[in-house]
């Protein structure tokens, strides 16, 4: 990338050599595999994840240091050495009328300094339109390119609903969209909506007690039905066998994302209405996390909460200690943040908090034209808030919504703030 942008800026091609021999240098690696020399005169790392340090030395051999305290931090240093240098990017490089922000100088210059960056938030999930069920994989490539510009950590990946997930996940291999992630040292979240694809209706003949109840009746899971029975035991336990057998088809996922399919709600049975949807899923998820931890220890795993159906925080349903939600207030007022004492939703947020012991990611709509104004406004305020909040409480896990298709035109510098201000958070939006 270094290469690619000095070139681009000024025409020159700076050669690339693992050996080099003296004279001006830039030196691109991770901290722990620079040469004693060069380690010395690097600042202290910044504390924090995907964390870089940089220093501009002049003197007899002028050199520029980049140190990654991992391969992120490595890339995140080279562009923040590009961003000074005059480089942007608002958005991904889609429409060709709409080319990155790239200056024109016949020489670059720096003076001599030195600093580190890293972010207190461990992850910093993209949503980007174009990872929403068919996934084209492209525009995906395109927008995992602009994530790691703008320093996320994560791809959100929301499934499509009527495919089977390890033949998705294939084809995002398939079609280079995974190999585009590992490149720049990205990992994967998701599925998302996707219950219906771990219990499939195709059960329903066989075993219509796993299904939910609407109307005194058992019914599939799609919009006029139900979410499958969560109290029932060996649905939950079919549910966890196919989620482990997915997830150990999909290596590059970290962080399994399991969200009931969207816009249904909660089974009828007077088991599920007496236990109340939350605690319901509770269980589910406990026995997925249990399941999931004898295939893939690495994995963290995730449910919605703030969400329908799942609007209020379990009461006393047993939680799994390594449990995750993503606490979700779709069709939020942006004229505040989750730190002012105006913000409606802030006792529902703080209870979920409390339930999972703090283990939560905010779902952020700062770019979702289904619930925000048609044309946005840069939302630097409830940014500024949220993030406050998020520090506040010790929550380490923000995602960013980009939806639906087309609209980076309008939604484009709210995703760019974000990313940039919830890594580093000595920026004022």
């Amino acid at each position: 990338e270094l290469q690619k942008y000095v070139e681009l800026i000024s025409g020159a091609n700076l050669p690339v050599d693992d050996r080099p021999q003296g004279g001006p240098r830039i030196v691109v690696g991770l901290r722990g595999e620079l040469a004693e020399a060069d380690r010395t005169a690097l600042p202290l790392p910044a504390q924090g994840y995907d964390g870089y340090a940089i220093a501009v030395r002049g003197g007899a051999q002028p050199t520029i240091l980049v140190a990654g305290d991992n391969a992120r931090g490595t890339l995140y240093g080279v562009y923040d050495l590009l961003e000074r240098s005059g480089c942007r990017w608002f958005y991904p490089v889609q429409d060709p009328a709409d080319p990155e922000v790239v200056p024109r100088a016949a020489s670059l210059r720096l003076p001599v300094a030195a600093w580190a960056a890293a972010s207190p938030l461990k992850y910093r999930i993209y949503n980007g339109d174009a990872w929403y069920f068919d996934i084209q994989p492209d525009t995906a490539i395109k927008q995992v390119d602009h994530a790691a510009k703008i320093r996320c950590n994560m791809i959100g990946w929301q499934c499509a609903h009527n495919k089977p997930l390890a033949q998705q996940y294939d084809a995002l291999r398939q079609h280079g969209v995974l190999g585009a992630i590992e490149k720049r040292a990205l990992t994967l979240h998701g599925p998302a909506h996707s219950f219906n694809l771990f219990l499939p209706n195709e059960l329903f003949a066989e075993h219509p007690e796993w299904f939910g109840m609407r109307d005194g009746r058992r019914v599939t899971q799609d919009f006029f039905g139900a979410q499958f029975c969560w109290s029932n035991a060996e649905a939950r336990k079919a549910f966890g066998e196919n989620v482990a057998s997915f997830v150990r088809q999909a290596p590059l996922i970290r962080i399994l994302l399991l969200v009931p399919f969207d816009g249904g709600p909660a089974c009828d049975c007077p088991d599920c209405r007496q236990a109340g949807a939350s605690n319901s899923l509770m269980a589910v998820m406990r026995d997925v996390i249990e399941r999931v931890q004898s295939v893939r220890p690495d994995v963290l795993v995730e449910t919605v909460g703030g969400y329908p159906p799942m609007i209020e925080p379990p009461t006393g349903a047993k939680i799994h200690p390594r449990l995750r939600v993503a606490w979700a207030h779709w069709a939020r007022y942006m004229a505040y943040g989750y730190d002012d004492a105006r913000y409606e939703h802030k006792k529902n947020l703080e209870a979920w908090h409390a339930a999972v012991h703090g283990q939560v990611t905010a779902v952020q709509y700062y770019s979702d034209n289904f619930s925000e104004p048609w044309v946005m406004p840069p939302f630097a305020l409830a940014i500024r808030g949220d993030r406050q909040y998020l520090l506040d409480r010790d929550i380490d896990s923000v995602y960013f919504l980009i939806y639906p298709p087309g609209y980076w035109w309008n939604h484009g510098l709210n995703t760019y703030l974000a990313g940039r201000c919830f890594y580093d958070v000595s920026l004022d939006p």
